[in-house]
């Protein structure tokens, strides 16, 4: 998913048919692209009528003989498809086959346009993966090193997978440029091959997610010497946060953060005017349960923000695998001051009266039990359809979650 988030690099699948299918689904609906759409031109080998995640199709003799072959083979038809990137990536099953890559894609005459990642990781935390992936690519594409253009920044830590990351992508920007800094790049998420090239002449990389960059901004830091931030209070998701993580990044830019700062005040205002408006529902909400699940940098701006900003209890907090070790003992570390030591690393809770988590986890969930609110917010959502904006990151984030408590907070009471 990592590659499928570069516009110009397509992501081919060494395994069976069966595999293509989530990732091709995924790919589709979280970042659709022009002219991609599964048309007749894609009625053939390997692509089988639709555009995204083309496979190798291994069968039963390729475990047994090998499926040197079947790479040689489809190098070329993904090729005449066009891309500035390709990226062969292992089926765990095929990953134990052996196949000789860097041979096939010299064959084929690919070495400056295709790469592969031998490594399985589907068997690894998605972040992690996300991560290891994007790092390999920048690793294999090299940029030269450029000298560093001011008040320019690498947007870094966002991926398709989030919940709207377009519109998480777009209120940031706002937020950086309205400070006076230019977003070079945006690492897999809707970036293209010249914008990595071209990241490496940034002057600082801001980190949104830490847990879906940490290799990546020690690969810039060692090989370019461009320094990352990342937000005091964690992820950049409600307005505390948010408003934190914008003066550490003027701090390290030498920026002015007010003109961000009143975009973010101006959104937390109108959420006050509402609250002012509509007092019992306002006064409801305070004391409310809630439990969560989610990159440790998310959960802790979540609950740190929602605990001080609305007076929510958590009762449960989870650290999904992969987590930031930092993030994981600071969120542990604010339960413990707060009297809510119990709440850390447990599983979620069927008696929380709102769940944060990931698409499926929600999707589950609400099956499950007949009354609580469940909103997904975590990387592996495909619920990419809305045509609202719906991010969780940034200002715009803050007024979706919130919507989404209260209003779903009215229907149940009117039930």
């Amino acid at each position: 998913m990592a590659a499928e988030g570069i516009k110009d690099a397509r992501a081919i699948l060494h395994g069976p048919g069966g595999c293509r299918l989530f990732f091709m689904h995924c790919s589709v609906s979280a970042f659709p692209r022009m002219g991609s759409s599964g048309t007749a031109e894609y009625n053939i080998p390997f692509f089988f009528g639709q555009s995204r995640i083309p496979s190798s199709y291994l069968d039963e003799q390729d475990y047994i003989n090998g499926a040197y072959g079947k790479i040689t083979e489809v190098l070329p038809v993904v090729s005449s498809k066009g891309a500035e990137l390709f990226v062969i990536v292992n089926s765990p099953g095929a990953a134990l086959i052996g196949d000789n890559h860097p041979k096939a894609i010299r064959s084929c005459g690919l070495e400056n346009k295709a790469m592969f990642v031998d490594e399985s990781l589907i068997s690894i935390p998605f972040t992690a993966g996300y991560d290891h992936m994007l790092t390999s690519i920048m690793a294999y594409l090299h940029p030269p090193k450029k000298l560093k253009i001011p008040k320019t920044v690498n947007l870094i830590g966002l991926s398709i997978m989030d919940k709207d990351w377009m519109s998480a992508k777009s209120g940031l920007t706002e937020l950086l440029e309205a400070m006076g800094l230019q977003v070079t790049s945006c690492p897999g998420a809707g970036c293209t091959i010249q914008e990595l090239h071209d990241s490496v002449s940034a002057e600082l990389n801001v980190v949104v997610c830490p847990e879906m960059c940490s290799k990546l901004v020690q690969f810039y830091k060692n090989n370019y010497g461009i320094p990352f931030c990342k937000g005091p209070m964690g992820a950049p998701i409600g307005f505390a946060p948010i408003k934190k993580w914008l003066t550490t990044v003027a701090e390290m830019t030498n920026a002015d953060p007010q003109p961000a700062l009143e975009i973010v005040r101006s959104h937390e205002g109108r959420v006050f005017n509402k609250f002012i408006g509509f007092p019992n529902e306002s006064s409801r909400l305070r004391g409310m349960t809630m439990s969560v699940a989610a990159p440790a940098s998310v959960a802790r701006a979540l609950t740190e923000w929602l605990y001080d900003y609305i007076g929510f209890i958590p009762i449960t907090v989870l650290a999904d695998p992969g987590s930031d070790p930092s993030e994981s003992e600071l969120l542990r570390i604010f339960l413990s001051d707060h009297g809510l030591t119990d709440s850390w690393n447990k599983e979620l809770s069927a008696q929380a009266e709102v769940t944060f988590c990931d698409h499926n986890t929600a999707e589950i969930l609400s099956v499950k039990r007949s009354s609580g609110i469940t909103l997904d917010i975590g990387a592996g959502s495909n619920s990419q359809t809305g045509i609202l904006p719906r991010p969780i990151y940034g200002p715009m984030g803050a007024l979706h979650i919130l919507d989404e408590i209260i209003c779903n907070l009215r229907r149940s009471e009117s039930n």
